[in-house]
């Protein structure tokens, strides 16, 4: 006959005068063993202002054993379908935390309803209320503790302007963002949009994956993987969208797992001057698309100016109109007369002696960061002023800022033969000049007869021959 100890002690069936406190802890990311119920510790940063909602399947009654069969057989989606009771709600506080007390005893699908910009929100899921106990198995746990899994993604944007120099010119953005990795988790949905300076002209826009660090071959995209849409200009300039379409999806879920992210690069062309900034935001999933909760990129910008010329005589300051002059790149090229930087358009002062020299890139700021050395431009003069001479080289001067704000720039002429004019022909100098040659002459011939009579006959032909 088997002893009393060892007979098994059947698991009770849960109290139904009791309810359950569901306790929801969000972090960004948490990692670490499966949750249990039981109150775990994580280290990623908490998420404060995320919603929830949990809802109780109606129709399943865990105070008895075919509730329990019921739960067992049922899904996530097979829950988004059934009759629920209405929703509880609430927004995780300081610490990631929401508890929802006195909830009754049941199978409830806890989904995310708001989520903070820059956070993936985690899937639906399914959870009992009570849970077996982890440790004590005969016993119900009516306090469960669970930690829904986020991911925290960012999206950054930089800019590409060393070879745009003049309105005109291209400037291109690069845009990367994050692919949420979720266990178990497939993204519904993933667009990035750029609403471009209405400085900007956009020209074209290429997608790709970046190169991963995880194991086997990373994914390429196709064109069928997303479209990209430049919407019509706005008060605020072209809206640029890219959205990733389902098969596009499917890669970028398989992406994320190959730590792979999505590059946008979008080429520009500046229509005109002033500091040019410009956002790019990242909607990681149909939650963020909805709520419109989307995180952004910092602002790059790139930055276009000019100059005021003023043109005056060296010795009096007097204005100097007609002056034409060309722009470059470098000394080299301006001693040369190539490449100039606005082709064969000059720039000629007015009767005031200036002239604006417009829609150059700052000689202060690259590539979104200050320059140091600043990079100069070189002016030559290509026609002097009337009554001047040419500049004898050519002259190097810095773009820092906007036309309107300063006049940065004063070249000064001289007159032909630095002011000293030379004797007309026909006129006083040229008289005395003419007499004294004259009397140059003279001389030169008396001095040559007296040798003569000196030197006698012979020595007079032998001279002469």
């Amino acid at each position: 006959m088997p002893s009393a100890s060892a007979a098994e002690v059947p698991h009770p069936l849960p109290d139904g005068g009791k309810t359950a406190t569901l306790t929801i802890h969000k972090h960004e990311t948490p990692s670490g063993a499966e949750g249990n119920g039981l109150p775990a510790t994580v280290t990623t940063p908490a998420l404060e202002g995320v919603g929830f909602k949990a809802e109780r399947i109606t129709d399943i009654d865990l105070t008895t054993s075919s509730g329990w069969q019921a739960a067992q057989a049922m899904t996530v989606q097979g829950a988004k379908d059934a009759a629920k009771d209405p929703a509880v709600t609430g927004t995780t506080g300081v610490g990631g935390e929401l508890s929802l007390p006195d909830l009754p005893l049941g199978l409830y699908l806890v989904s995310e309803t708001s989520t903070p910009a820059g956070v993936v929100a985690s899937a639906p899921f399914l959870v009992t209320l009570p849970l077996t106990h982890p440790t004590a198995l005969n016993e119900w746990l009516y306090t469960v503790h669970v930690y829904p899994k986020n991911d925290k993604v960012t999206v950054t944007k930089t800019v590409e302007d060393t070879g745009a120099v003049k309105l005109g010119d291209e400037v291109v953005w690069t845009i990367v963002g994050d692919l949420p990795s979720l266990e178990n988790a497939t993204l519904d949905a993933y667009k990035i949009v750029d609403d471009l300076d209405s400085k900007l002209d956009y020209v074209s826009a290429a997608v790709s994956l970046t190169q991963g660090t995880g194991d086997g071959t990373d994914e390429t995209l196709a064109a069928g993987d997303y479209t990209v849409t430049p919407a019509a200009p706005t008060a605020n300039g072209p809206e640029v969208t890219v959205t990733f379409t389902e098969q596009g999806l499917a890669k970028l879920t398989r992406a994320a797992a190959r730590g792979q992210q999505v590059e946008v690069v979008i080429t520009t062309e500046v229509n005109a001057v002033g500091e040019v900034a410009n956002q790019a935001t990242l909607f990681p999933n149909q939650q963020s698309i909805d709520a419109n909760t989307g995180t952004t990129s910092e602002d790059p910008v790139t930055k276009f100016g000019g100059i005021r010329l003023q043109k005056e005589d060296a010795a009096s300051s007097a204005a100097l109109q007609g002056a034409e002059f060309q722009v470059f790149l470098s000394e080299a090229d301006a001693r040369a007369g190539n490449n100039p930087v606005f082709g064969d358009a000059v720039f000629t002062t007015n009767a005031d002696g200036q002239v604006v020299i417009d829609g150059l890139r700052y000689s202060s700021w690259e590539d979104g960061v200050q320059l140091d050395p600043m990079r100069g431009y070189w002016l030559l003069e290509v026609k002097a002023p009337a009554g001047y001479e040419l500049l004898t080289a050519p002259v190097e001067f810095f773009v820092t800022g906007q036309v309107s704000e300063t006049i940065n720039l004063t070249v000064e002429n001289v007159p032909h033969n630095a002011g000293f004019d030379l004797p007309l022909t026909g006129g006083a100098g040229t008289t005395w000049l003419t007499i004294a040659g004259l009397l140059v002459l003279v001389a030169a011939g008396a001095l040559l007869a007296r040798s003569r009579r000196q030197a006698g006959p012979a020595e007079a032909l032998t001279t002469e021959s």
